[in-house]
């Protein structure tokens, strides 16, 4: 037999040979010249024959490679084995987690558990699928060689010249394709049921979790079902043997949840831990960047306890920023932390007053979480009826203890203070009764949830002191001092950075709510569906969410379009080479520029297609032929304004019969403030159309004139001596251009004089002018020159008429 790299050649020299056979029209012998002669295979296709044949070859080779399981494949397998009866085990103990009253430990432990287990065979899986699809591809090709083969077998030698090379190569390719195809169908058997093993249990471990949703949300709905069988307290007693076995179990689960967190998210725990040491060290360095707290500053709690407000924080914002997922396990650590935390820091946040009814609060907090994670609501209902009533009774003094209190407060604050209060009596109040009477699902939740919330204000206040002092730390001592923003604004950057802190914090608390009442939930999926609710007009179609997105959207826009304004202003624009009035239109027109970009953000993230807009494009143009020419006019002349620059903000014009200080310059309207204190707002187009008079467009000098006389007989040239002595002395008068003293004419009384001088500060116009005449007239009294008041001559006739 040939060698096998031979054979193309040979496959390619034996084509040739044919082609140039038929090229030479003779008829092979015993054909009858009168038929025509089977047109043979051309050269391009036996060429491509011989190409497919080799790559057919190059696949069985690759396939005796990738048959043998590999260790990654094994070691899957061998994982499976392990996973299995921990699968079968958790899955077993599913109808006491799912069960109701069932406490938080076992739930959360065990969907903490399947949701690892999910992992772990996800994990898992990848190897398996990976064999599978390599085998899956060479099942494919083996398909198409075997066609391709037997197509070659099967081809009528009479009719079509093969080669024999060709013939023998594909017989002998046909024999190891039945042998690969065996080998392939059996490797492919055992990687398919592997996956499907793990596909099949990690459906059991997603089934699972399901399950324990499903269980949640039934317990909600029942929470709120009002025609439910109720079994009320006097009949259910508690069963106190059954109370320390299960507190003993459920803290065995809430150690293993805590170890099972810990290995599956090592890295971040360490993150965790890691950050507590840097965030006391950076309060510590903060307090001592502030100095010394004195009484009734708002960076007392700082100050004060900056390793309690560091707890504090890091127990509450940590876990979130690392990103470890909350379970009750190191939840029941957690309200510890914080509870310990906020103690110590009460002096500071609430009135002596009230300081130890806050502190029976976030005991009672705590203990009805561990009393919920450890018992559950069945078990657990004689506690949470005890806790409810002590809460009530701690809620109902706190409410008269606050009515007394005279510290100064914002009123708003006051009141929603007051409205809490009084919502937690009533919610206490309902789940002291609803516990009482069967419901202990949603006695628990409106107990443990009305206790919870009062962490809320301690925990706000702590992060919203904190966060403002590294605020105005930064203004004040930081990279920030550099910006020429927070050296002319300082007060403005603090209060917008301090409205910053509080909408962040309030948007961070708003998910935490429903999770306080999971009862709620309901309501808030009800919510929901009447928020997507469409309502179709024409063709376009909106919803409530639709309509409150574009308002989020368009005011975010809004926020951002300022804020880049307010840059471009402060620190940009003054920083260019820029005249006043360049830098005012550039950074005017960057901000229309992103409202209308912001605008049309928004409308396409409430949901409306740009393409539906050409209905309000139609309206509107309808609505300029009609009353909104003037719209149009002014906000044409407000670009052009923009670019011309005939005046600027702090120039002072005359326009028509107003006059006064340009304070700022829109795209529709210009504001005025005259000299009496009125600010006048004059249409742009008003501008463009009139004539208007700038006094200070190049420079802000301005001329002042005076008229003066002096009596007949005065010595002229000393008078203007005197004048020119006094116009010298004068720091506030411009010496170029040159001052001028003029004689001009003799008056009836007066020998006339015209006194023409400039000075450089426009706005002290009359009050440089008030001065001069001043100085003038205090030299001519030194002098003894006389300032002559209008004399005439009055000559009387007397006419005596006769008789």
């Amino acid at each position: 037999m040939p060698n096998r790299g031979c054979l193309p050649i040979l496959a390619l020299l034996t084509c040739l040979a044919a082609a140039a056979h038929a090229a030479t029209g003779d008829a092979p012998a015993g054909t009858d010249s009168a038929q025509p002669a089977p047109a043979p295979q051309s050269p391009a296709n036996m060429i491509d024959t011989g190409r497919k044949l080799d790559a057919l070859a190059a696949e069985l080779a690759s396939l005796d490679t990738d048959l043998p399981e590999t260790a990654s494949a094994v070691r899957a397998r061998a994982e499976l084995d392990e996973i299995e009866p921990e699968l079968r085990r958790y899955l077993a103990s599913l109808p006491a987690a799912t069960a109701a009253g069932a406490s938080l430990i076992t739930r959360d432990g065990l969907d903490q558990a399947l949701a690892h287990i999910d992992t772990e065979l996800a994990a898992t899986r990848r190897p398996l699928d990976r064999r599978v699809t390599k085998l899956e591809s060479h099942r494919e090709a083996l398909i198409a060689g075997t066609d391709l083969v037997a197509a070659i077998l099967a081809t009528d030698r009479e009719d079509v010249d093969l080669p024999e090379a060709v013939l023998q190569r594909a017989t002998m390719l046909a024999a190891g394709l039945d042998s690969a195809r065996s080998r392939l169908r059996a490797a492919l058997d055992v990687a398919v049921t592997d996956t499907q093993r793990a596909a099949t249990m990690q459906q059991q471990a997603n089934d699972g979790h399901q399950a324990i949703e499903a269980a949640r949300r039934a317990e909600n709905e029942a929470a709120l079902t009002l025609g439910q069988q109720l079994r009320p307290l006097w009949k259910t007693p508690p069963r106190l043997g059954e109370i320390v076995p299960t507190i003993a179990t459920n803290l065995a689960s809430a150690r293993v949840m805590f170890l099972d967190s810990w290995q599956a998210n090592a890295g971040r725990w360490w993150l965790l831990f890691a950050g507590l040491p840097l965030l006391i060290g950076g309060m510590v360095a903060l307090r001592r960047a502030a100095g010394p707290a004195t009484p009734g500053e708002t960076q007392a709690l700082v100050l004060q306890h900056p390793t309690a407000a560091s707890v504090l924080l890091w127990a509450v914002l940590g876990p979130e920023l690392v990103g470890i997922g909350y379970t009750s396990s190191y939840g029941l650590l957690r309200i510890v932390i914080i509870v310990a935390a906020a103690w110590p820091m009460l002096p500071i946040i609430a009135p002596a007053s009230v300081q130890l009814l806050l502190r029976g609060l976030l005991f009672l907090a705590a203990v009805a979480i561990w009393l919920a994670a450890l018992l559950g609501a069945q078990a657990g209902a004689a506690g949470f009826v005890l806790i409810g009533v002590l809460g009530l009774v701690l809620f109902i003094r706190l409410r008269s203890a606050t009515a007394t209190v005279r510290e100064p407060a914002p009123s708003g604050l006051r009141g929603i203070l007051r409205f809490g209060i009084s919502a937690g009596i009533v919610l206490l109040a309902v789940g002291v009764i609803a516990a009482v009477f069967g419901n202990l699902r949603l006695g628990q939740q409106l107990i443990e949830g009305v206790l919870v919330s009062t962490l809320l204000p301690v925990v706000l206040f702590v992060a919203a002191q904190t966060l403002r002092e590294l605020w105005d730390q930064a203004l004040e001592r930081g990279p920030a001092r550099n910006l020429r923003a927070a050296r002319t604004h300082p007060e403005l950057l603090r209060r917008r950075g301090h409205q910053l802190i509080n909408f962040a914090l309030v948007l961070l608390v708003l998910p935490i709510l429903p999770r306080l009442f999971p009862f709620t939930s309901l309501l808030w999926s009800a919510l929901d569906q009447i928020l997507r609710a469409r309502l179709e007009v024409g063709g376009i179609s909106l919803s409530l969410l639709n309509i409150v997105a574009l308002f989020v959207a368009v005011t975010v826009a809004i926020v951002l379009a300022r804020f880049v304004r307010f840059a471009l202003d402060e620190e940009i624009m003054a920083r260019l080479p820029m005249t006043t009035g360049a830098a005012s239109a550039a950074s005017r027109l960057v901000y229309y520029l992103l409202l209308v970009i912001g605008l049309l953000m928004a409308l396409a993230a409430a949901g409306f297609e740009l393409g539906q807009l050409t209905l309000v494009v139609s309206a509107l143009g309808v609505g300029l032929g009609f009353g909104l020419q003037n719209i149009v006019s002014n906000f044409v002349s407000g670009i052009v304004l923009a670019f011309e620059r005939p005046f600027q903000i702090g120039d002072v014009i005359e326009v028509g019969q107003q006059s006064g200080r340009v304070l700022s310059i829109g795209l529709r309207a210009t504001n005025v403030r005259t000299p009496d204190g009125a600010e006048v707002i004059v249409p742009n187009s008003t501008f463009i159309s009139g004539n208007v008079i700038n006094w200070t467009l190049s420079d802000r000098m301005r001329r002042i004139e005076l008229t003066l006389g002096v009596a007949y007989g005065s010595d002229l040239r000393r008078v203007q001596a005197i004048i020119q002595q006094v116009i010298d002395r004068m720091p506030d008068l411009a010496r170029s251009p040159e001052p001028l003293v003029v004689f001009t004419s003799f008056g009836e009384s007066a020998l006339n004089f015209r006194v023409l001088v400039w000075t450089p500060d426009g706005d002290r116009t009359l009050i440089t002018t008030s001065e001069l005449a001043l100085a003038i007239n205090d030299a001519f009294q030194e002098a003894g020159i006389e300032i002559p008041f209008p004399q005439r001559d009055i000559h009387i006739r007397t006419q005596v008429q006769g008789v």
